[in-house]
């Protein structure tokens, strides 16, 4: 508590004195509480009262602020409205105050009643100077200042921002929220080091286009700092520097992205616990040993990423040191190291490596990366404010991620199934050794839990569960049926159900796909005699339940099945082969014209294409667009899998009937106003793919085109 104010008050004593008396009344105010003790700067402040450094007539700089504060006990506190310094006096010298705590914030509107120094920038213009600030032996806050426009001469005293506190008081300096740019010629930007019990934090800062006074000396840095120093959440990006951080003494950097600096040694580390930093697109250039970090003596290096960087050699350890580096990752360095412990080379799925902005160097959905952490109780947060850990994949449970982004549930992509297929259709589960069992897989996209099932052929009744939940990784996933139910009884000859699905925090993918059990009497191998087989296909035998289908898309040459006699009914089709059969149905391709006319009807299809003609064609009966968006706009991409709804399109851009407005609403997992919505409707109102679900996209299977051709044929379309 201090005497701030002396007021005299007159009071009129009637009575007993019979005169008028001023009486002196002592308050004591507590400087924390109230705003006399504060000093406010204004540089647009053009009032009729003389400035006084009052809320009502404050200062025009901040440095005749920092006098007030320097010279006068009960003022400790700057606040400063959002404006151009560039009429300063420098530098702001605090130098062994003992017992004082100096504050500058920054950011105020002109009335002093908001404060956001993102809008109401305060900007302070060195103009050439030198040094703007040292806390020496003094306790201090800098919050939301923009430094710029100081230029160093290049000793190791001329520094931008100075704080050295190794006093008996217990102090402590918070220097968070700042912006330091373009900047050049100092030794360090920066310098805070401390000792004995004080401390000092260095948060959510950002140091861009910075200019040391060399980038080769292995001593000038954007950044250094010592002892008891914490240096949390803060952006470095474009600067040229011999290091972007010099930590040491047992010092730590957490949380900050280091991004496409110049550098000699980004990170040069001695004692100094460095965790959960993403370390991107640096480049060294050759000009010294290391293109991201130096490690001298016991440092921990942990849960970082350190990835694009440029540079002779990833990391080194000189002498003898003792350091953890452990549960990093390094990814497409110039120089990659050999992975050892448990760090790990993976994608870290950036949206832009050469960015210099946070966002878009996040952690992306679906890389494996995500959850590659360890623990460290220290580190409850992450660079934008998410609780670690938290699970990154949907699948194993909350582990923390690397680097400076923990990547939530909601980054989590769904998972698609494709490739689906089972190695032996129809099978003889007869237990005389040949064909007793036939194996589904299909490829899964991402992390997810999985359940598999055997339901009986219309998919009501489940004979047997395959998977239950089971988290699998990215790739392929494949199970086998014995063709028993969940009993142990071998099901009756007949059709049947795989049903799959896969899920995380992303979402939900589905499919199915049949197999036919058949008895020992029948063999379920390729009979290379084509009597009794569907069509004369040695792979699909007559009693096959689309067997009427596969022989009318033979029929009308839409269909004609593969050279070797088969007609491989769960093959999957690509884009080009739909085209030519969706031609073939409707009869719109004669064998000699030439539709193309010498002209590519997308780059991508070249006239050695085999199905060059055909997509001609397709594009001149306006059967076929090509992809209008994203990175295949204007492509076709003829070998790519055809899903269920581009099948859809080439096929019923043909009919002459009206096909429902996008605005229609069909099957469960397929949203109105797609492009697609209009197609889905008249499919499930002509039942050309049964089910509650399209699945849209699945890709498409060769008896499926044979089913649905057979529909259209029955229904009178084709």
């Amino acid at each position: 508590m201090k005497k701030l104010i002396s007021t005299l008050v007159g009071l009129t004593i009637f009575a007993a004195f019979g005169a008028t008396a001023l009486a002196q009344i002592i308050i004591e105010i507590d400087c924390t509480q109230f705003s006399n003790c504060i000093v406010y700067v204004n540089e647009n402040y053009n009032g009729q009262a003389q400035p006084i450094g009052s809320k009502s007539a404050p200062y025009n700089t901040i440095t005749q602020a920092v006098n007030k504060v320097m010279n006068e006990e009960d003022f400790s506190r700057i606040y400063i409205a959002g404006g151009t310094y560039d009429n300063e006096t420098y530098p702001w010298d605090f130098d062994t105050n003992y017992g004082k705590t100096v504050q500058f914030w920054g950011g105020y509107n002109s009335s002093f009643t908001e404060r956001n120094p993102a809008t109401n920038k305060t900007r302070v213009i060195g103009n050439g100077a030198n040094q703007v600030l040292r806390f020496h032996n003094s306790a201090g806050t800098v919050d939301g200042l923009d430094f710029s426009g100081f230029t160093g001469v290049g000793n190791n005293t001329d520094l931008l921002i100075d704080a050295y506190i190794d006093s008996p008081t217990s102090f402590s300096l918070k220097m968070n929220n700042n912006v330091f740019h373009d900047n050049e010629g100092h030794t360090q930007m920066a310098i805070v080091s401390v000792y004995g019990s004080n401390t000092a934090s260095i948060t959510n800062n950002t140091f861009y286009s910075n200019q040391t006074s060399s980038t080769v000396s292995n001593t000038d840095s954007a950044l250094l700092i010592r002892g008891n120093v914490s240096a949390d959440s803060n952006l470095f990006y474009a600067n040229q520097a011999s290091n972007v951080l010099n930590c040491s003494e047992e010092a730590s950097f957490t949380n900050n992205f280091v991004l496409g600096n110049i550098t000699g040694n980004t990170l040069k580390s001695w004692e100094c616990d460095i965790y959960h930093n993403t370390v991107v697109n640096n480049e060294a250039g050759g000009i010294n040993e290391a293109a991201v970090m130096r490690s001298i003596g016991a440092s921990n290096i942990v849960n970082n990423i350190f990835a694009h960087n440029g540079g002779p050699a990833l990391h080194l350890h000189t002498g003898d040191d003792d350091d953890n580096f452990d549960y990093n990752v390094t990814h497409d360095n110039e120089n990659q190291p050999s992975l050892e412990g448990n760090n790990t080379d993976c994608d870290p799925l950036f949206a832009d490596e050469n960015s210099t902005s946070p966002n878009n160097v996040k952690l992306g959905a679906g890389s494996v990366c995500v959850d590659a952490g360890t623990e460290l109780s220290s580190i409850n947060t992450d660079y934008f404010g998410i609780t670690r850990p938290a699970d990154g994949d949907g699948v194993s449970g909350a582990a923390s991620d690397p680097g400076a982004h923990e990547a939530p549930d909601a980054l989590i992509l769904a998972p698609t199934l494709s490739q689906e297929q089972v190695s032996l259709d129809p099978f003889s589960p007869d237990g005389d050794g040949v064909a007793d069992s036939t194996t589904l897989s299909f490829e899964l996209s991402v992390a997810a839990n999985v359940d598999i099932g055997v339901y009986d052929s219309t998919g009501a009744t489940l004979m047997k569960s395959l998977m239950d939940g089971a988290a699998q990784s990215a790739g392929t996933v494949s199970v086998v049926w014995d063709g028993t139910e969940t009993s142990g009884t071998t099901v009756p000859n007949d059709n049947y159900l795989f049903v799959f699905s896969a899920s995380n925090s992303g979402g939900t993918a589905s499919g199915d796909i049949a197999v036919q059990v058949l008895s020992e009497t029948t063999d379920p191998t390729p009979n290379p005699d084509p009597s009794g087989q569907c069509a004369g296909y040695s792979d699909v035998p007559a009693s096959h339940p689309s067997c009427d289908a596969i022989e009318y898309a033979q029929s009308i040459g839409a269909m004609t099945g593969n050279p070797d006699g088969t007609f491989a009914p769960n093959e999957l089709l690509q884009r080009d082969q739909v085209a030519k059969i969706s031609l073939e149905t409707f009869g719109l391709f004669d064998d000699n014209m030439d539709y193309c006319n010498g002209t590519d009807p997308f780059p991508d299809v070249p006239p050695a294409q085999w199905s060059y003609q055909y997509i001609c064609r397709g594009v001149d009966v306006g059967m076929i667009t090509g992809y209008e968006g994203g990175a295949d706009a204007g492509f076709y991409r003829p070998a790519r899998q055809v899903n269920r709804v581009e099948f859809l399109a080439l096929i019923l851009r043909n009919l002459s009937d009206t096909m429902p407005a996008d605005s229609s609403t069909s099957y469960s997992d397929v949203e109105a106003n797609q492009w697609f919505s209009g197609y889905a409707r008249y499919s499930l109102d002509n039942d050309l793919f049964a089910g509650p679900n399209l699945m849209p996209t699945n890709g498409t299977k060769r008896v499926e085109v044979a089913d649905v051709l057979y529909k259209l044929h029955n229904l009178g379309k084709i």
